[in-house]
């Protein structure tokens, strides 16, 4: 049986291995030596390729409050307490708490949960100011309000109004 010819596919896979492997080099990681640490895992994705992931050692990474604009380090620290505490609440409690404050009442749990943490830190979101009629959502990432619009009894009425942080008074929950 003749020998097989290399596919581009092949050569792909194993350009992809190579730059794996210089990286796990540069890194000190390619002396070969298996000293033990679990720094890195490998993980197999096919017979011929391995992508190498990060692992630190409390398991998953989590961002800080830096990574993201809406919070400050502080505020995240409380946001990330009141998610493990909400998550033993029930769906019921989580909206009833929601309609106490003025707030979206639907989605799944793991929403209200993320909505009733938010609104304990930074407090209740406000009715768009522009069209006066959305009720607001608010990027934790980007630091910024967006408004989608509103129901005017049959029809859809769009806002799209964009705002930051500072532009906007959140009442206490």
């Amino acid at each position: 049986m003749p020998p097989k010819t290399p596919t581009k596919k092949d050569e792909e896979n194993q350009e992809e291995e190579e730059e794996t492997k210089q990286e796990a080099e540069q890194e000190g990681e390619g002396d070969g030596e298996g000293d033990g640490e679990d720094d890195k895992k490998v993980a197999k994705v096919s017979a011929s390729k391995k992508i190498k992931k990060e692992a630190p050692a409390g398991g998953k990474k989590e961002p800080t409050g830096a990574s993201y604009k809406g919070f400050t380090t502080d505020e995240y620290k409380k946001y990330k307490e009141n998610v493990a505490e909400l998550s033993s609440k029930s769906q019921n409690d989580l909206k009833e708490m929601c309609k106490k404050n003025d707030q979206k009442v639907t989605g799944t749990k793991k929403e209200l949960i993320e909505r009733v943490a938010e609104g304990k830190v930074l407090g209740q979101l406000p009715k768009c100011t522009k069209c006066g009629g959305g009720r607001l959502k608010y990027d934790i990432k980007k630091g910024q309000y967006t408004c989608p619009g509103y129901m005017e009894d049959t029809k859809f009425v769009k806002c799209g109004a964009k705002s930051n942080k500072e532009d906007i008074k959140r009442e206490a929950w």
